[in-house]
């Protein structure tokens, strides 16, 4: 009986380590895919076309990197003209190349709130201090709410 578990257990191991195995080499194929963008079609061969004439841009959109930091860390950056919400800190933000800048708010619950506007000429860094919000200013409008009622 020893004898007979012994064998299975030399056939098991390896059996084992050929499916785990399998399984990596199946996940790398599969990030690498995704990872991997598709190569744009051929362009069609154009033979109507005068050697003066300019051809229309195909360029594709071109996108900067923002890093965004503040402190406190978890501040919402906000866009200002839409109000999306565009990340929490820290994070990279990812606009569109432009030459106008991109107006944010970074804001915390308890903290003023701060505004700055992003270049979306390049890729950057914006490092943020947010200021508490003055103690007085919030007791002031509890009492005043009271005062109310």
């Amino acid at each position: 009986m020893p004898d007979s578990t012994a064998g299975d257990h030399r056939v098991f191991w390896p059996t084992i380590r050929a499916v785990l195995l399998t399984a990596l080499i199946a996940e790398a194929s599969v990030a690498c895919r995704r990872n991997s963008s598709p190569s744009p079609p051929p362009l069609p061969a154009t033979t109507t076309q005068s050697p003066s004439a300019t051809p229309p841009s195909t360029k594709a959109p071109f996108y900067v990197l923002v890093w965004i930091e503040s402190t406190p860390p978890g501040a919402r950056v906000v866009r200002i003209s839409d109000g999306f919400v565009l990340a929490r800190t820290p994070e990279t933000v990812e606009l569109l190349q432009s030459k106008e800048p991109v107006p944010i708010r970074i804001e915390l619950e308890g903290y003023v709130p701060v505004t700055r506007e992003l270049s979306a000429t390049a890729d950057g860094a914006v490092t943020v201090s947010l200021d508490p919000t003055p103690r007085g200013s919030a007791v002031r409008t509890k009492k005043s709410r009271r005062g109310r009622q």
